[in-house]
């Protein structure tokens, strides 16, 4: 995840310091810029830093990653999302519809594209969203999913115990 990326991008430039005795800026720029290109050449950044939210899914459609616009729109970490962790941010009232497409889109290669609504406790909002996946194919079957959001609307959530605990 990016987290790992920016810890390994400090790691390469202490070590250049630390071996070069601080008289090398150079090696040290040089050694971040070529690993930031590794990353560059395996969209992982691209992903992470994409301003579209996203998260990645493996072919039995369990989370693994999620980009920082992701974790702004719904309000849950990297690793609150992993599995099947991401669809707590449905709104409870979504959730079994959004569920049976989900396993629709799975199992029977049925398009998956939904209207539905993302709470965000940490800012207590309600986002009106569009969900899309769609699967990335290899010589071997699907790879990966790939699904991303279209924030269509946004209501203030109301401040009261019965929409808190709605959730």
């Amino acid at each position: 995840n990016i987290e790992t990326a920016l810890s390994k991008i400090l790691q390469i430039s202490q070590e250049e310091w630390t071996r070069n005795g601080g008289s090398s800026g150079l090696d040290k720029i040089t050694k971040t810029y070529e690993y930031v290109n590794t990353l560059l050449e395996k969209d992982e950044i691209n992903f992470y830093l994409d301003s579209q939210p996203k998260y990645e899914c493996d072919s039995n459609g369990n989370c693994h990653k999620v980009n920082y616009k992701w974790r702004d729109l719904t309000g849950l970490s990297e690793n609150n999302a992993i599995g099947n962790q991401w669809m707590s941010a449905i709104h409870v009232n979504d959730r079994d519809r959004v569920y049976n497409a989900w396993e629709n889109f799975l199992h029977r290669q049925y398009p998956f594209e939904e209207s539905y609504r993302i709470v965000n406790l940490v800012e207590s909002k309600v986002l009106h969203v569009k969900g899309r996946a769609k699967a990335l194919k290899n010589d071997k079957g699907i790879d990966l999913i790939v699904g991303t959001f279209e924030v269509l609307e946004t209501k203030k959530y109301e401040q009261d115990r019965s929409v808190a605990q709605e959730q």
